[in-house]
């Protein structure tokens, strides 16, 4: 839903804001060679090397045009007595593989000064499923050819998670194409590009134009060499123009089969898991054999078939020795094992293959091992540790012995107005408060009580076309369901030959305060995120997962409590899901990557909210969606001095880019980040119940501007559809 916008200004920095480009410009080089040795040893190609001189020349460029010019008394006084803001931290990075991308000409440096309020209204991006219509077509490669591609995927930063098999069934589908010489791949600013590129055969050049002048050749990409994988995630504007030398040979995959295969193969390991090897595993209990299907629920036995890995060993090697100690877990997925006793010695007791497991005992305590096992043939094993299910699921032994403790979900004591019921006659339409995903939303007045609400309009035309009828059910369903002082309220759906209309009350965007604001202090930033919270255990113990969390997505009612206001890609979730949604800013890495979801990406959006609420910026941000998810899968975060411990350490704990380690996803749920110190001594009663202060208090809007034309006239247009859902209770 679409809120009232309340007197929204632009920021303007003056002396004070070139101080700040000043202060990020030194932050943003230092951040850039933290951690390198000075020799320059790390730079292993002409790429890394161009890549990194150009960022450092713009933005030493940047701070000796604000150092030079003359700064006026109070920002020179000023200037004299600050110090650099930021501080880089690693959050949960993976280890830096140098030339992995293999992007010599891509400028991602464009930073923004914290606390500058330049942002434009973000909106979230949906792209289709491709999991369920996806069909692979595997294209015939000599083993040299599969050794290429493998070898120039594997190490690259968006190919970093995926498993063994993964990688080799990416590599099925890469299709070849071939380029003459002075042919162009792609142009500078070219958009809706989907592939990425292995060169195998021949040489490419670079070229990149600065505010439309010259081109300048920046680097080449040769044999072994991928390029464009970031088309694989958006088809942002392209920042290289790539020209073939020579005649070329190179292998493509597009974004669909590269979101297919991922994602097939991450269903089907899941499906495999909870249908086929889960079920039958038992542990021990007083003489019983209590089976894993009838200890976990299937939303349970989901979560433990995220926390398996896979492992591989090769013929001959031990796999676990007797009378060592254990907390791992395994199951034979494919190969054989040989078992063997000292009592028996080089001769095996038995074989166990695909299906069979060993090691169960060591889920509930530390097993010492009474065989060994070692590998017949080249295995694949499916792997569960102690530590991982103690702390997402909880001591299986703690289980055993009392079941699942029941999870915590807090009520308010609030009474509600009863909602109303209208149809459209009952009431008097003003003008347009914004627009949502399918059409405007109208301010609306009821004629007998007076009162005004939001009506948001959702072209039918515009949702049969695009084939989003299941989306607005499932929005209209799930607005139903929820019942939340802190959840947009849905009173009544309504319906004519031309729209869906839904009647929700109506409130003022947060966003506009924060422009006015720039950002908010420590304590608003506790207040809004902890409403967030609530309404977060409410979704989440119904299944409900949000998916699009941002400030523009919050709301404010006229006594200042925040209110999550726009539900259209929540969803409900009972193991993984796998569409491409969100906003750019807020995606968790493994919505980028495609290996599926559930809950835990509003988590990490929780961290970005309030890193976001403090400082004025998102933590990623970027020049475009391409360098934000580039920033995200390295997971790397500059945090300003004013930062407090607390607070950066709770952003770390749900930036966390494992998401079974992911603060939130852990078997305290919510509560986990309730109990968090930043937390400390706040009152989640009194807020739960309104019976806190909220930081702003905003005046009733009692007037809204009319229709700008008559409806006859501004709906004429539209055309008559026949879809006529049903909405009941």
């Amino acid at each position: 839903m679409a809120t009232v916008q309340t007197n929204p200004s632009g920021h303007t920095g003056g002396d004070e804001s070139k101080l700040n480009d000043n202060k990020n410009t030194i932050s943003l080089l230092k951040s850039i060679l933290s951690n390198k040795p000075i020799d320059g040893s790390d730079i292993t190609t002409l790429d890394d090397a161009t890549h990194e001189l150009k960022r450092i020349r713009q933005l030493m460029e940047q701070y000796n045009h604000h150092h030079t010019a003359a700064p006026t008394s109070s920002s020179a006084a000023a200037a004299a007595k600050t110090k650099p803001t930021e501080t880089p931290v690693q959050v949960n990075a993976d280890k830096d593989q140098h030339g992995a991308t293999h992007e010599p000409v891509v400028d991602d440096s464009t930073e923004y000064a914290f606390g500058q309020s330049t942002r434009q209204r973000r909106t979230a991006v949906l792209e289709k499923q491709h999991i369920k219509d996806y069909v692979k077509n595997s294209i015939p490669k000599q083993p040299h050819v599969r050794e290429l591609i493998l070898n120039a995927i594997k190490t690259n930063l968006l190919f970093q998670q995926n498993n063994k098999d993964e990688l080799s069934e990416l590599v099925d589908v890469f299709e070849p194409v071939h380029f003459n010489q002075k042919d162009m791949v792609f142009q500078q600013g070219d958009s809706g590009h989907d592939a990425c590129y292995v060169v195998e055969q021949g040489q490419l050049s670079v070229y990149v134009s600065h505010n439309g002048g010259p081109y300048h050749m920046m680097g080449t990409y040769h044999g072994g060499k991928l390029f464009g994988e970031w088309a694989l995630v958006y088809g942002s504007p392209h920042l290289a123009t790539v020209v073939c030398d020579v005649d070329c040979k190179l292998w493509r995959i597009k974004r669909s089969w590269y979101r297919g295969v991922v994602g097939q193969h991450r269903q089907k390991l899941i499906e495999t898991l909870t249908k086929k090897f889960l079920p039958k595993v038992f542990l021990p209990r007083n003489k019983e054999k209590i089976y894993f299907k009838n200890l976990f629920n299937p939303t349970q036995m989901v979560t433990l078939a995220g926390l398996t890995k896979q492992i591989s060993f090769q013929e001959g090697d031990f796999i676990i020795r007797e009378s060592e100690k254990g907390d791992t877990f395994y199951m034979i997925q494919k190969g054989v094992v040989d078992l063997f006793i000292k009592a028996m010695k080089d001769v095996p007791i038995t074989a166990l293959d695909g299906g069979k497991y060993f090691g169960e005992r060591s889920l509930l305590q530390d097993d010492v091992r009474q065989a060994t096992l070692r590998a017949q043939t080249d295995v694949t094993c499916f792997l569960l540790t102690r530590e991982d299910v103690n702390r997402v699921i909880g001591s299986l032994e703690e289980i055993l012995e009392h079941g699942f403790p029941p999870k915590r979900l807090r009520m308010s004591t609030i009474q509600r107005d009863e909602k109303v019921q209208y149809e459209l006659y009952d009431l008097e339409l003003f003008g347009k408060l914004g627009s949502g995903a399918f059409g405007e939303v109208r301010a609306a007045k009821a004629k007998q009580t007076e009162k005004y609400y939001a009506l948001e309009m959702k072209s039918k035309s515009f949702i049969v076309t695009n084939g989003q009828e299941d989306a607005v059910m499932n929005e209209y369903s799930i607005l139903r369901e929820l019942d939340h002082p802190f959840i947009v309220r849905l009173h009544c759906a309504m319906q004519d030959e031309k729209y869906i209309y839904f009647l929700a009350d109506i409130h003022h965007d947060l966003i506009d305060i924060m422009d006015q604001k720039g950002s908010f202090s420590e304590d608003c930033t506790r207040f809004y995120s902890a409403s967030v919270l609530l309404a977060f255990q409410a979704m989440h113990s119904n299944s409900i997962v949000y998916r699009d969390l941002k400030p523009e997505s919050l709301a404010l009612d006229d006594r200042g409590y925040c209110i999550i206001n726009d539900l259209g890609l929540a969803k409900k979730c009972e193991g993984h899901l796998y569409t491409f949604c969100g906003n750019p800013d807020y995606l968790a890495p493994e919505v980028i990557r495609g290996t599926g979801y559930n809950w835990g990406v509003d988590y990490w959006g929780l961290g970005v909210l309030i890193y976001e609420l403090y400082t004025g910026t998102a933590p990623f941000e970027s020049y475009d969606p391409t360098g934000t998810a580039k920033k995200i899968l390295k997971g790397i975060v500059n945090f300003p001095d004013k930062v407090t411990g607390p607070m950066k350490d709770l952003i770390k704990a749900l930036l966390t880019k494992d998401q079974t380690r992911r603060l939130g996803v852990l078997k305290g749920g919510t509560e986990d980040v309730m109990k968090h110190r930043f937390y400390t001594g706040f009152d989640w009663e009194g807020l739960l119940n309104m019976q806190i202060r909220a930081p702003f208090e905003l005046q009733p809007v009692t007037y809204y501007k009319p229709l700008e034309t008559p409806d006859s006239q501004e709906d004429s247009a539209m055309p008559v559809v026949n879809w006529n859902p049903v909405f009941g209770e």
